[in-house]
């Protein structure tokens, strides 16, 4: 039986950090490969900003990780884990990351600013890991940074309202634009 991540030492949490930060550099390499269009600059490597936040209140597991920061935006990238989903889901996997066009479907969002003026953010990428485990990534362009304060992860199926620990200054900071 495997410990919570929490109570694993450094050494374990850094080699799966790096496993993790792998897997994902070379699925954004398959968006080049196959000729998908990613917002994500393939050619430079990443600056990351912030700490692991995990959400653990069962049946819901979620772990938003470190933001990579880009000259152009940011990766935000979140695993989360439901083990009591609604039988569509679990049939339709995709609709975790896919929103339906109306944007009020099942779909895990991020939204950043208020009121009119707030949008969700574009999803790059979402996989899915067996019946109730996704990974999905959200790109926060550089023009969007000042509202990152306000930014929140929302999943409606589980009625999932997170505000998450995003700083314009971190962000800017992280990609040499600040003092």
């Amino acid at each position: 039986m495997e410990l919570p991540d929490e109570f694993m030492p450094d050494y374990y949490l850094q080699y799966n950090n790096q496993q993790d930060l792998q897997q994902w550099e070379q699925r954004r390499r398959s968006y080049e490969e196959e000729g998908t269009a990613s917002p994500v600059p393939l050619e430079e490597a990443p600056r990351t900003v912030g700490a692991r936040q995990v959400v653990d209140t069962p049946p819901l597991h979620l772990v938003l990780l470190p933001i990579e920061v880009y000259s152009t935006g940011a990766l935000v990238r979140v695993r989360v884990q439901h083990t009591e989903l609604p039988d569509q889901l679990r049939d339709q996997p995709e609709r975790v990351w896919i929103p339906s066009p109306d944007g009020q479907g099942h779909a895990l969002q991020i939204l950043v600013g208020e009121g009119l003026r707030g949008h969700a953010l574009s999803v790059v990428s979402g996989y899915n890991h067996g019946p109730s485990r996704w990974d999905v990534e959200f790109w926060l362009p550089k023009k969007d940074w000042s509202a990152a304060p306000t930014a929140w992860l929302i999943w409606p199926v589980t009625s999932l309202r997170l505000p998450l620990e995003l700083s314009t200054h971190d962000l800017e900071a992280a990609a040499g634009l600040s003092d």
